[in-house]
């Protein structure tokens, strides 16, 4: 459902690459990669020039740059509870945020010979989707590689949000009953932004049966072909790369190297590379919270800012980007989301911490009446206010940072978490409740009851602000 907050390690840094001196293609982007491939693909490539610091928070020394003082430790910065990114549209007109390109990228390349080599390709992207990175993931794989000649059909099982809508703009997505789907006949199954086989719909039956596959995500499992249904004698190729803030960054860099696989010309690469960059812009932006999740890289938003461009061209880029993801809900609507919510509070060791319930009754009145302002309404369309709802909450002034907010899903619960330490909170509510290690939220299975998902929650905040006081004193 929600965005867990990256709290991965950095990754090894390469020399910084040199400034970007032309106007950046349409949407274009690198990221960091520490890869891991399995079954056949044996390659460990890495990643060509990219710097991976984020910034932390604190002051900025007189004087200096945002990208001057992304390293922060050598001017007195704490990498401790919470770090920041510069503001995204300070960034893209700084010019010492260096832009970087997707073609800085090396996928592994078992993975672009499984595609460059394939003819008719079947992308699947996970089903409920919540945010851009599944469906710009599938989109962009499908448009970058019908740019290059290939026969791609993209799926998602599920009827998408209007946000999400706005970015399929072609009706481009499928649903596992199409024609095209059922079709068949395809040289290699794609799975894009995929962690678990039961958020495939009736895909999962595909997947099993595919003896042909290519893994692009950043959320890792122990067990990539067990978490995905993929079948034990299936031959997998994998770029899986928790050190990535969307799959669509991947699936971008897959397409360029596909490109020069095939031997495309210039051209043809630049022409591959713009018709996937507002997918891929799309999958980053809301990804990363619109780069405001702590803990998300420093080369994610340089990354950005190749895509969309520098100056004045990237504003308004990313006004445009911004305004195809927001949806304005009607006020009947949005009250009974807010009327949803019951916050449940209590004080921490750093402060006020909120666990917010969600009546699963009173959404479906909601969604009920949404769908007489637009009969295809979904309840992803809802849930965004909801997040930031949790934001919110997490941001208040007067709190520790920490917020969680739990829904119904399936007889059980999920449960989105948002601040500092948000991996550390997922695991632990997980660890205590039948959840899935990997998964984007911490799920809690049917037969608790709600009472106790709610002081599982506090117990797991509780933990991290202790433990982030320690990491405070040891620091002082």
């Amino acid at each position: 459902m929600g965005v867990i907050l990256s709290t991965r390690p950095p990754v090894a840094k390469s020399p910084p690459p040199a400034p970007m001196t032309s106007t950046p293609t349409p949407i274009e982007a690198t990221a960091t990669s520490t890869t891991t491939s399995t079954a056949t693909s044996t390659a460990t490539p890495t990643s060509k020039a990219l710097d991976t610091s984020d910034i932390f928070e604190g002051t900025r020394p007189s004087g200096t740059s945002v990208a001057e003082t992304a390293g922060a430790s050598s001017v007195g910065f704490q990498p401790i509870v919470k770090r920041r990114l510069p503001a995204l549209r300070e960034a893209l007109v700084d010019p010492t945020v260096l832009a970087l390109a997707l073609s800085s990228l090396s996928p592994p390349p078992a993975v672009t010979t499984s595609l460059a080599t394939a003819k008719r390709i079947l992308v699947i992207g996970h089903a409920n989707p919540a945010d851009g990175d599944c469906v710009g993931s599938a989109l962009a794989l499908k448009r970058g590689l019908e740019a290059l000649g290939k026969d791609v059909v993209a799926v998602v099982d599920q009827a998408l949000p209007r946000s999400l809508r706005a970015i399929d703009d072609k009706t481009e997505i499928r649903r596992a009953d199409s024609a095209d789907v059922i079709a068949g006949g395809f040289d290699v199954v794609v799975l894009v932004d995929v962690a678990q086989a039961d958020r495939t719909g009736a895909m999962a039956d595909i997947i099993k049966a595919a003896k042909n596959i290519v893994v692009l995500d950043h959320h890792d499992e122990p067990h990539l072909k067990a978490a995905r249904g993929v079948a034990d004698d299936a031959v997998v190729e994998s770029w899986v790369d928790v050190g990535f803030d969307a799959a669509a960054v991947q699936v971008g860099a897959a397409v360029i190297d596909v490109a020069r696989a095939i031997g495309a010309d210039a051209a043809a690469v630049e022409g591959a590379t713009a018709t996937v960059a507002d997918a891929v812009a799309a999958g980053l932006y809301t990804d990363t919270l619109g780069f405001s999740a702590p803990g998300a890289a420093m080369t994610s938003l340089q990354l950005f800012k190749g895509l969309v461009g520098e100056g004045d061209v990237g504003l308004r880029r990313l006004e445009a980007l911004q305004n195809t993801l927001s949806a304005p809900l009607p006020a009947a609507v949005t009250a009974l989301v807010d009327a949803a919510l019951t916050a449940h509070l209590h004080t921490g060791p750093l402060g006020q911490e909120a666990v917010l319930v969600v009546d699963d009754g009173v959404m479906q009145q909601a969604l009920a009446t949404f769908r007489d302002h637009d009969p295809r309404g979904v309840m992803g369309d809802l849930t965004g206010r909801l997040m930031t709802a949790l934001d919110d909450a997490a941001a208040h002034k007067k709190g520790s940072g920490h917020a969680v907010l739990v829904m119904a899903d399936g007889g059980g619960f999920r449960v989105s978490v948002r601040g500092s330490g948000a991996l550390e909170v997922q695991k632990a509510i997980s660890s205590q409740g039948g959840g899935k290690p990997g998964a984007a939220v911490a799920v809690i299975d049917a037969g608790t009851d709600v009472a106790e998902v709610v002081a599982r929650c506090k117990r797991a905040l509780r933990d991290q602000s202790l433990r982030a006081c320690a990491q405070l004193r040891l620091s002082r």
